[in-house]
């Protein structure tokens, strides 16, 4: 019958806490990336990187249905159809002109300032215009200028030769297209830079925060090793993941991690504060020992109750500061 000794390895508890936090931030990650994607969908959401030039009107009409959002044209002549665009304040922002491909009228929004544009005297006709727009449907309009027709949507668009894709110039527009899509971009880089850098934290325990700071009482590794060694034979108190050592207190909670050597303690204090999930989710309120350090900074480790609260404040009072 084989006698397996217990050895605790102090690195192995830095990764595995550490590797936990990870998973959490990987989850926090990909719903805050989700949300932020669901936004801008949710804002209509368009795609300024392709932009079609159609010579004719099945090309507009294709590239509509194929999901085409934006069209370029160069050179082309509108006629003003005496529709417009006003504001909140009842000023005129866009001229509603008409633009011919083969047979088909497309109206065209254009912004007032490109076509003198005032309710008494747009231009009736702007020629040689290049323009990009996007398109969609606008039945409300096509109801509008049907009606002063006379006539159903469907027969207006069939009689006239008026297709129900409208044509708005986008300048704008695609400008704010382009800093959106560089908006969730450039959250899915952060994202993937943090998590990265969260990886070589795992992979490389000098990078944690808590080890880092070790490098003020010696060689870290050295140090690790102590810790080791007085986790088997100093051992002074222990309650879960909290350890009382004859140099140190070593604490893991929820990716919170504490490694403190007794020397910089100066007091301690037991208090209520809402304690955190890897550093990011409140789930109540909970006991802590809060220790005031020799530089003023204050560490607040999380015990199990009140009582052993008071035991540990107990033994630090005894044991490490008087």
């Amino acid at each position: 019958m084989g006698v397996h000794m217990y050895c605790y390895d102090i690195r192995k508890q830095i990764r595995t806490e550490n590797r936990r936090k990870l998973i959490g931030e990987i989850v926090i990650m990909i719903t805050l990336v989700f949300i932020t994607a669901l936004i801008l969908l949710t804002c209509n959401l368009k795609n300024p990187f392709v932009v079609v030039e159609p010579s004719n009107s099945k090309q507009l009409d294709k590239a509509y249905k194929s999901g085409v959002d934006y069209v370029r044209f160069k050179h082309v002549n509108l006629e003003f159809t005496g529709y417009y665009k006003t504001n909140e304040s009842n000023e005129i922002i866009y001229n509603c002109y008409a633009l011919t491909l083969d047979d088909t009228k497309y109206f065209v929004f254009v912004p007032a300032k490109d076509s003198d544009g005032n309710k008494e005297s747009p231009k009736s006709e702007i020629n040689n215009y290049s323009f990009t727009a996007n398109m969609q449907k606008d039945w409300k309009l096509i109801e509008k200028v049907s009606k002063d027709y006379d006539s159903e949507k469907t027969e207006f668009l069939e009689e006239y030769g008026v297709s129900d894709i409208i044509l708005n110039e986008a300048k704008s527009d695609r400008m704010e297209m382009y800093l959106l899509w560089a908006l969730f971009m450039l959250i899915v880089i952060i994202s993937l830079v943090y998590l990265v850098l969260s990886l070589l934290q795992v992979k490389l325990i000098t990078r944690d925060k808590a080890v880092k700071k070790l490098v003020n009482y010696g060689n870290i590794q050295e140090i690790l090793d102590s810790i080791n060694k007085e986790v088997l034979s100093e051992k002074i108190y222990e309650s879960g993941k909290t350890k009382l050592l004859k140099n140190w207190i070593i604490s893991f909670d929820l990716g919170d991690i504490h490694i403190i050597p007794k020397q910089i303690i100066q007091s301690v204090t037991l208090i209520k504060e809402k304690r955190k999930v890897y550093g990011f989710f409140s789930i109540g309120e909970a006991n802590f020992m809060e220790l005031t350090l020799t530089d003023g900074a204050k560490e607040a480790v999380y015990v199990k109750s009140s009582l052993i609260g008071e035991e540990m404040k107990q033994i630090i009072e005894n044991e490490y500061i008087s």
